[in-house]
């Protein structure tokens, strides 16, 4: 929450307010990010780990993430 609101730094009592602030941008912002939101969760919960293994594997293959130890 500090990257967002530097306030925090001097001021962390204003933590609370900092999140009213956020879940009121939340509230309003537009509807399809909320519905992006969704979407992404309903995608991440079908997901199995035969899929998660396999993308892994591409990933690791592009150098996009570096292989586990």
């Amino acid at each position: 929450m500090k990257g967002k609101y530097p306030i925090l730094e001097k001021m962390p009592i204003l933590l609370p307010f900092t999140w009213g602030a956020r879940i009121l941008k939340d509230v309003f912002s537009k509807a399809t990010s909320m519905n992006e939101r969704f979407e992404t969760i309903k995608l991440i919960k079908g997901t199995n780990s035969e899929e998660v293994t396999k993308m892994q594997e591409i990933y690791q293959k592009l150098g996009i993430v570096r292989k586990e130890d």
